[in-house]
């Protein structure tokens, strides 16, 4: 049951959290999280109280601190589980960085994910195609985040990049993507 001091005393949690040196504990703490945020029993307004809690934890931690607190199911079923922590990502991310952040982890981690909601929404049930589209577009929107500060590793990872966005920007599949890539 969701109590208005939730919004307070969550976000004050996630501001501890960051301290955290036990990423099994911080990542069972986020987990729980989104497990909540997940429950069809959670009302709006604790879905949005753990959308600001995870929120206020990027800002202060930083994405890529907090992207491995994250589990990503290999299922089809992702997108609609955990799809939304995406635009919750994106916009904290979008705020100054405690650091730069690597384009190793965009390509790595998160083009990872992509290709996973990718093959989703082209082998799935067509029921979720949607949903999994949306998780490619969603993921490659966390790409502005990584562009806003000069990334640590830009000299090794921007060429194999740029031939990634060149492939992308010719997929008649995501003409949405076109405008993500060229504002970052």
């Amino acid at each position: 049951i969701f109590r208005p001091t939730w919004a307070v005393s969550l976000k004050a949690f996630a501001v501890c959290l960051q301290y955290s040196d036990d990423t099994v504990y911080a990542s069972d703490k986020v987990e729980t999280l989104i497990q909540q945020h997940n429950d069809p029993a959670c009302s709006q307004a604790a879905k949005n109280a753990i959308e600001d809690a995870l929120s206020t934890l990027v800002q202060a931690a930083g994405l890529e601190r907090v992207w491995p607190w994250i589990s990503w199911p290999n299922s089809v079923t992702t997108s609609r589980e955990r799809g939304w922590l995406l635009g919750v990502l994106k916009s904290a991310g979008q705020m100054a960085q405690p650091v730069p952040l690597q384009l190793a982890m965009f390509q790595d981690e998160i083009l990872v994910l992509a290709r996973r909601f990718d093959r989703a929404a082209v082998t799935g049930p067509a029921k979720h195609k949607l949903e999994n589209r949306m998780g490619v577009v969603d993921s490659w929107k966390l790409l502005p985040c990584f562009l806003q500060q000069i990334p640590p590793d830009v000299s090794e990872r921007l060429p194999s990049l740029t031939t990634t966005m060149g492939k992308v920007l010719e997929d008649e599949r995501y003409p949405e993507l076109t405008s993500v890539i060229c504002q970052s």
